[in-house]
């Protein structure tokens, strides 16, 4: 079981003024199939004020195309705060390891009340130790650049992550990610 807790400082890249958090898992059904779930909440910018708390829940799937290449899709509902759907977005990625352990992975999401634009997110993670696995990554998220970085520790028991996400607009890092994973 793998999980994460977010907390966006500066949400406005998804169309949110304030408090937007979310929480999400993991779970490897098959050593092909991965299935995940998420959820996130907060105060949407463009909408009636009584109508401003909004809630996202998303299923995802992730499938193994033997050892080195891996398509996902994700499915997302966005909710208004009395629980009526408001819309449905979907997004696709791929994932493609090299040698030497190394991941390449690149996804487009469709963002929510757009009009149909997308996000683009592309990453590359390497292990320099056996017990440290490095992220580094570039979004491109409603026409503003990001640059994203992490680190995990992994051992027997489970795992630490810890991630940031600088934007280049503001010079200043917008998003702080503590994840977690449990050995079962």
């Amino acid at each position: 079981v793998r999980g994460a807790l977010n907390y966006y400082t500066d949400p406005g890249f998804a169309g949110f003024e304030k408090n937007l958090w979310g929480i999400a898992f993991a779970q490897t059904l098959h050593p092909l199939l991965t299935i995940g779930e998420g959820f996130h909440m907060g105060e949407y910018e463009d909408i009636d004020a009584d109508d401003r708390n909004l809630a996202a829940g998303d299923l995802g799937i992730l499938l193994s195309l033997g050892e080195r290449i891996s398509i996902g899709y994700l499915a997302r509902n966005v909710y208004r705060s009395d629980k009526d759907l408001l819309e449905r977005t979907s997004g696709i990625g791929a994932a493609l390891r090299l040698p030497l352990d190394i991941l390449f992975a690149a996804d487009l999401e469709e963002r929510p009340f757009s009009g149909g634009d997308q996000d683009l997110r592309m990453g590359i993670e390497f292990k320099p130790l056996s017990r440290l696995l490095c992220r580094l990554g570039y979004q491109d998220l409603a026409g503003t650049t990001y640059y994203t970085a992490g680190v995990s520790y992994i051992d027997a028991n489970g795992s630490v992550d810890v991630a940031v996400q600088f934007n280049e607009e503001t010079d200043r890092t917008d998003r702080v990610i503590l994840g977690f994973t449990m050995g079962m």
